[in-house]
């Protein structure tokens, strides 16, 4: 018989009957998920994280230490890629003593990576390229969806996930 295994990778085995799989009770199942949030960050998020102290600071923070499950998807990992290369943010990534591939790397060793299916149609309608945050967040399955773009936080959810401000999801969470 095959042991379940932690996310870690160790197996948990039951005290009371050695040989047998402990499967735990709901109640630490739902404390667990308590404190591990499924979450998808918009561009603007991660940049202003990376850059300024503040809310986005501490949300990247909070991720770091397991607190938030942060998902991105192939479409929003390029576009960060893309909006890297601009000749500010490569100025001020310098001065802040970070490169574009060590965002990046921050990206990926950070979060999980999902294969998001496009929306069937355009949601937000006042800029379309924000759609791609919006299939990532139902492909993940997210609790949440953290930006500072005004056209996401203008829908405030899509199909049951809230669209909260740093600021804001920082207060409920």
């Amino acid at each position: 018989m095959k042991r379940p295994a932690t996310s870690c990778g160790a197996s948990l085995r039951n005290p009371a009957k050695p040989g047998t799989p402990f499967l735990p009770v709901a109640r630490h199942r739902v404390s667990w998920r308590r404190r591990m949030k499924r979450v998808v960050c918009d561009t603007n998020v991660i940049l202003s994280g990376m850059l300024w102290n503040g809310a986005p600071r501490q949300v990247l923070a909070r991720i770091e230490q397991g607190k938030y499950n942060l998902f991105t998807s192939r479409v929003l990992l390029e576009e960060l890629d893309r909006v890297l290369r601009y000749s500010k943010f490569i100025t001020i990534f310098g001065k802040a003593g970070l490169g574009r591939r060590d965002v990046l790397r921050w990206m990926v060793r950070n979060s999980t990576i999902v294969m998001a299916k496009p929306l069937d149609r355009p949601v937000v309608l006042a800029d379309p390229s924000d759609d791609c945050v919006l299939a990532c967040a139902v492909s993940a399955s997210a609790e949440a969806v953290v930006s500072g773009d005004k056209h996401l936080l203008a829908i405030h959810s899509f199909r049951g996930i809230p669209i909260l401000t740093t600021g804001r999801f920082l207060a409920v969470r």
